[in-house]
């Protein structure tokens, strides 16, 4: 299965910029299609193409916009992942951010389906993910119990109101934001467009429902922003460096030759000599690696990187990775998942000091050589963003663009605050795990106590568990909260 074929059919392009790519080592034909059309925004005057003569002034202006509208990419008329759809608590509000938007996300427990609402209550701005879902399924806010219907927003409950007053629960003003969501390949998804189109999807990866496949979905915030978070993703050779002994080894690395070959406003294709490569803005990543056979009637062995990559605020993304393959099943299959988490997590920090830095610096302007095709796919994604999306995420229109001051190190890289808490599979690791630490700790003052009434080798044995609970502790601390990776003393 070519990623290609299923993932970015071709199409004719005829590209209004074709001088811009002039100077470009790799060449730039066509782009995947996506399944309808969208309407953009007003682009910048830099970024209009140049028009055919009109007969009037009218025609001009029409074909202007024309262009304006075919060839701009319009942030809020995308589909974004919310969260995991199996890692979403039924019985309680969940507060998301996504692109400086603050939202919540709830269970209609009537409806039987996942409802995403601006958080916050149109009373007096309370955000809707502190209040609970009440015994009539709809969403009540905590501050004075105004009710709010699934899927319309409509205001169901005003406590305060005069009885049979309907009047102020009726008025447009009363009602809470909602926005369009569903629920695709174990993702939960929503829009910014009220008037989504039921012909639009969201991405939809062919391989993630390939029987001959395995996966799972897993999901991090993290302290640096989309861009820093996908130009990462979009750069293998950082891997056996930064993530030496994890995921490669720096002792085993050699020349690359990668190249961008299709682009245009939804994205672009290309190749890193082992597989192909598709970026679909404004969140997907998907690359394809595939393994020579050692034995000539054995099949290829492959996996596919697929990642989803979140703008959440300035300095702040979330990212949504699954590696399909199908080989190695059976590792899938026995791995403890909280296990996975665990390495997950190791894998995230050990370049995370590295890019929130790296994102500091390139805020302030200075200067990169990239003078290899191991950064093509990071400058056509750069390209893509300064050409075709404003050069930076739409965020919310109060959110500031500058990034918020570096935090210390401990804080920055703490794994409960980035992942843990949000995650059911390391909240329940997490649990068991400290009630294991009291468990010894009870366990081995009493056997001390019991000693020194006997004074009988249950000393010893008091000993060994409290030095296990002092283990477990530390266990705890290094795998949930902080572990500071050090690229020097990694051999």
């Amino acid at each position: 299965m070519a990623i290609l074929e299923v993932l970015a059919p071709d199409i004719t392009w005829q590209s209004p910029w074709k001088s811009l790519w002039a100077t470009s080592n790799h060449s730039v034909p066509l782009a995947f299609s996506r399944r309808t059309t969208r309407k953009g925004r007003v682009a910048h005057p830099r970024h209009i193409a140049v028009v055919t003569r009109a007969t009037s002034s009218r025609e001009k202006e029409e074909a202007l916009e024309q262009t304006k509208r075919s060839t701009w990419f319009d942030w809020n008329s995308e589909w974004y992942p919310v969260a995991i759809e199996q890692e979403l608590d039924k019985g309680v509000p969940h507060a998301v951010t996504i692109l400086g938007n603050e939202l919540v996300v709830w269970w209609d427990r009537n409806g039987k389906n996942w409802q995403v609402f601006s958080d916050k209550c149109p009373h007096r701005l309370a955000p809707l993910s502190e209040g609970r879902i009440a015994e009539n399924g709809h969403i009540q806010c905590s501050y004075h119990g105004w009710m709010f219907a699934p899927g319309t927003g409509s205001c169901s409950r005003i406590p305060q109101a005069q009885p049979g007053d309907l009047s102020a629960a009726r008025s447009p003003r009363a009602c809470a934001t909602v926005y369009p969501s569903m629920e695709q390949q174990g993702i939960l998804w929503m829009n910014f467009s009220a008037s989504a189109s039921s012909q639009i999807k969201p991405p939809f990866f062919p391989v993630l429902e390939d029987a001959d496949f395995v996966h799972y979905w897993a999901t991090s915030d993290v302290p640096y922003g989309y861009e820093a978070l996908i130009e990462n993703l979009m750069d293998p050779t950082h891997v056996p460096f930064a993530h030496h002994k994890l995921q490669g080894n720096r002792n085993k690395t050699g020349p690359v030759s990668y190249t961008v070959n299709k682009f245009d406003r939804h994205g672009f294709k290309g190749s890193t000599g082992r597989g192909d490569v598709v970026f679909m803005p404004p969140l997907s990543f998907v690359m394809e690696i595939r393994i020579p056979p050692k034995q000539k009637e054995e099949s290829d062995k492959i996996t596919y990187t697929v990642f989803m990559c979140v703008p959440v605020l300035p300095g702040r993304s979330k990212a949504f990775w699954s590696f399909p393959r199908n080989f190695a099943k059976s590792i899938h299959f026995y791995t403890p998942r909280w296990l996975a988490h665990l390495r997950h997590m190791l894998v995230l920090d050990s370049d995370l000091y590295l890019l929130h830095i790296m994102e500091q610096k390139q805020e302030r302007n200075e200067r990169e050589f990239t003078p290899t095709s191991a950064d093509a796919f990071v400058l056509g994604f750069r390209r893509w963003l300064s050409v075709y999306a404003g050069g930076a995420p739409g965020y919310a229109p109060h959110i500031d663009r500058k990034l918020p001051s570096s935090p210390p190190k401990p804080q920055l890289m703490d794994r409960y605050e980035n992942h843990v808490k949000r995650c059911p599979t390391c909240m329940a690791a997490l649990r068991s795990f400290k009630l294991a630490e009291l468990g010894l700790q009870i366990a081995a003052i009493a056997t001390v106590a019991v000693a020194s009434i006997r004074r009988s080798w249950w000393g010893i044995l008091g000993v060994f568990l409290w030095i296990a609970s002092r283990y477990t502790a530390r266990f705890i601390r290094k795998n949930y909260h902080f572990h500071d990776y050090n690229h020097a003393l990694v051999k």
